[in-house]
Parts: C-alpha cells; structure tokens; sequence
C-alpha cells in the first residue's frame, strides 16, 4: 500500500512537470469525465464479487456460467457508457468546456483514447472481482503496483521523449497501459481460475439478480458521490475557494488512508459474504466482530501520528496551506474512524441477496449531510461545521448497520459492543491519552522532532497497549509462534 501511494504521488508530480499546468488543467479536465467510471466500477466489481463468492460458498457449481454473464454484463455497461460518452460527451466537450489556449483536434484526441481506454478498464472488472472472490490478494496487490509502476514508466518515457503533442502521446500512453493491464488480469485468472475461460451463454434469470443488485448497488453509489461534490460546492457557495483547497487537501490525505480501509475490508470480504452463502453465522458472526476490532487496530497505525503532526505533514508536502486545513484534516480523521468500523458492517449487509430496503434508508441518511449543512451555513454556522455532520451521520449510519443486521442474520449488538466496540474504544481511549501528555511535554521542541519522538512513542505504546488488550491468549500465542518461525528462517 505504501509502495503504491508513494509511485502515484511521484507520478502526479513528474506529469505536472512534463505537461506544465496549463496541459495538466486540460488533462484533468477531459479525463474528469471517465472519472465517472470509478462511480460505476466499484459497485460492479462489488455485485459481481458478492455473487461469485455466494456461488463459491454453496459449491459453485454454476461458477463458470455466473463469470461469463458478468462478463457480458460489463460488456453491455461499457456500450451504454459509450455511447453516452460520445453523443453528450463530445458536445458538453466541445461547446460548454472552456480550453481556450488549446487545439480542439487535441482535445478530442485525448477525449477518444479516454473512451478507448475505459472500455479495457470494463472488461477488466469480471476479472478483478474473480481474483478477489478466491481471495489472491498477493497477486491484486502486485497487479495493483504494476499498474502505477506502468504509468509512472510511461511519465518518464513522457518526460525524455520530445514530441510537439504532449498530451495525445500521454493518452496514448495511457490507453496502451490499459490494454497490457487487462491481459496481465486475463491471463492471470485464465491460468489459475477455470471458471474465466469466457463462453457465449445469456440467463435471463442471472442477468436480472447481477442486474437489480448492481442497480441498488448504485442508488447507494451515487448518493455518496453526490454527499461529497455537494458539500464541496456549498463550501464554495458559502465560503469561496480558500475553503475550497483545504477541502480538496483533506480529501487528498483521506484518500491516502481510505486506501489502506479499502485494502483491510477487501481482504476480509469474501470471507463474509462466503459464510453468509453457507448459512454459518456463527462463523460470519465472529468474522464481522474480529474485522472491526483488528482492522481499526491496524488503522489506528497512520491515523494517530497523522493526527497529532498534521500540521508539520502539511508544511513539508505543500509548504503553505489555508489555515483551517489542519482542523479539516483533524476532524476527518475522526469520520475515518468511525467509517472503517462501518465499513465492516457494510460487507455484511451488501452480502445479503435483496439489498433494497437497505440501500433506499442508507442513501437518504447520506444525503442527510447536504440537506443539514445547507440549512446550518444559512444560519451562520462556520465551515468545519458541515465535517461534524459527517462525523454525526456516519454514527447514525454506524447505528443503523447493526440494526439491520440484527434483524436480517440475527448479529448480536450486544455481543459486538462487548467484544469489538469496547476494546477498540478501551485501546484508542489509552494511546490517544498518552500520545496528548506526550505532546503537550514537546510544545517547545522543533517539528521534526516532535514527529520522531511522537511517532517512536506511539509504536511504543501501541504495541504495548495492543499486545495486552487488544489480543487474546491465543492470538498471542499465534504471533510468539509466527516470529519464531520467522527468526529461525533466518538462521
């Protein structure tokens, strides 16, 4: 996960410099509209991986029929995508954008070969979802960083290679990366996976459950893409474009975490939905608990140096910042906490085959943030007011998640707060203490070492106060017995 953020970040910086910020502007622009796609991909991805996982946890006998309807699935979204693309698309493109100080064959040039590509980024979803159905994350993971890797080689033959057309070779560059990454996923899955061998076949039945599941999928999609550019535009409504960066630097780090949240829940979510298919709730039961205490462990990592030097984080990474977005990034950090424990939940819940009803009360309470923000600014609340909302709404949807587990797969709320929310609430309550006293005893030192001795401190206390709380006996047992075996490796 570091490797990747870290391959982004020097990507992002090395074709600011080679396109300049005038290309730059324009290629975030034109590509602004595939960036639609990440609306439809993830919950694709989602719907197909939760069905394959169903199939494979009641005996997968009909593994090899579902994979290909998804796959023709896909490949009808990716038509549909298209063919709006290029009819609406090319006209906003062409008569309401502004790209004064650029030649239009070049924008339309680079508004093609975006297309082209996305069409390799949907016929590649049916296979990212086998690869994390039978759970080879090692192999996600090392497509993932070959991915970045591939288009930061493609920045830097960019950066040595002198051409008049910067920005028609960077697309190039772009839709031929996607063309090797969806073979490198093809061949993968068709080596290891019999059930990608694609062939013709086309259930009505299986199109309309992927289809009406996917649809819901969506609705809730949707609501939270709108929850978040909504806030951001009465941000600027209300406050102008100063606040408008510090949101966009928040988001900016939150992504960077959310990937770390993605990358936990990823891992555990064929698990789940595998149980649910079973009828094994005890097992799913046990799953669900454990997910959110370790992955909030885990989380607590990043998230508690990232809190307590946020403001000397920001003055390395950009030097100068509007003032208020250290509290931005502060309180979001809070939102991050309580949406990985969330986001556990929210597994076990899209498990379930009909996903209405949850979906239908999910969207509204997220739009929820829009709607009580608005009415707030116009009451003269300040800015930050509309991240304590989220931070709010996120508890009431926290809330609402085991309660609609307790009503659909019977969880224990009882059993969850005892042995999940308490101890992790325990661990956070004791690291934080210390971590403040900490920092209150370094006010007069430099930055840089009040981000060395906090963040050695931390591990410190961390490991300490997880080791005696956070596991138990026999997990203990489990991590003495794997660091042995690890040490004699070496010797």
């Amino acid at each position: 996960m570091i490797i990747l953020v870290l391959v982004k970040l020097y990507t992002s910086r090395v074709i600011l410099d080679v396109l300049g910020i005038n290309d730059y502007g324009v290629w975030s622009a034109v590509s602004s509209f595939i960036v639609s796609f990440n609306f439809l991909s993830t919950p694709l991805i989602g719907a197909i991986q939760r069905f394959l996982n169903f199939e494979i946890g009641s005996g997968g006998k009909r593994l090899c029929e579902l994979w290909s309807t998804s796959f023709i699935l896909c490949l009808i979204l990716a038509l549909i995508f298209i063919a709006i693309l290029e009819s609406g698309g090319v006209w906003f493109l062409n008569n309401k954008m502004n790209f004064a100080n650029t030649n239009a064959m070049v924008i339309n040039s680079l508004f093609q070969l975006s297309v082209f590509s996305s069409i390799f980024m949907f016929l590649r979803m049916s296979y990212e979802a086998a690869i994390i159905s039978y759970e080879r994350m090692s192999a996600y993971a090392v497509l993932c960083i070959a991915e970045s890797i591939l288009l930061l080689c493609g920045a830097i033959f960019l950066k040595f290679y002198t051409t008049n057309n910067p920005l028609i070779l960077y697309g190039i560059i772009n839709f031929v990366a996607q063309i090797i990454l969806f073979f490198c996923y093809k061949f993968y899955c068709n080596k290891f996976f019999s059930c990608t061998h694609f062939y013709w076949t086309f259930n009505k039945k299986m199109v309309r459950e992927i289809g009406s599941y996917t649809g819901w999928n969506f609705f809730g999609s949707f609501c939270s893409m709108s929850a978040s550019s909504g806030l951001n535009i009465l941000l600027n409504m209300f406050f102008g474009v100063v606040i408008n960066a510090a949101y966009s630097i928040m988001m900016q780090i939150g992504s960077i975490i959310n990937q770390l949240v993605n990358n936990l829940l990823t891992a555990i979510s064929p698990q789940i939905i595998k149980s649910y298919a079973c009828k094994d709730f005890q097992r799913l039961d046990s799953l669900i608990i454990n997910g959110c205490k370790y992955s909030l462990l885990l989380l607590l990592i990043p998230l508690v140096p990232i809190y307590i030097n946020i403001d000397y984080i920001l003055k390395i990474w950009l030097g100068n910042y509007p003032d208020i977005t250290v509290l931005f990034c502060r309180i979001y950090i809070i939102y991050l906490f309580v949406a990985c424990f969330s986001g556990v939940l929210s597994i076990a819940c899209l498990a379930i085959k009909n996903i209405r009803k949850y979906q239908l009360t999910l969207g509204p309470l997220v739009l929820f943030n829009i709607i009580l923000t608005y009415l707030l600014f116009n009451h003269g609340f300040v800015a930050q007011t509309t991240l304590y909302i989220k931070v709010a709404v996120e508890c009431v949807i926290l809330a609402y998640r085991l309660i609609f587990l307790r009503a659909t797969i019977s969880i224990s709320i009882q059993k969850f707060i005892k042995f999940s929310f308490l101890p992790i609430m325990l661990i956070s309550a004791i690291i934080i203490g210390c971590m403040l006293v900490i920092t209150h005893a370094l006010g007069s030192c430099s930055p840089s070492l009040k981000l060395i001795v906090s963040s050695i401190s931390f591990f410190v206390i961390y490991t300490f106060v997880t080791w005696s709380i956070g596991l138990t006996r026999n997990q203990k047992q489990m991590v003495k017995t794997f660091i042995t075996n690890q040490i004699s490796k070496l010797q």
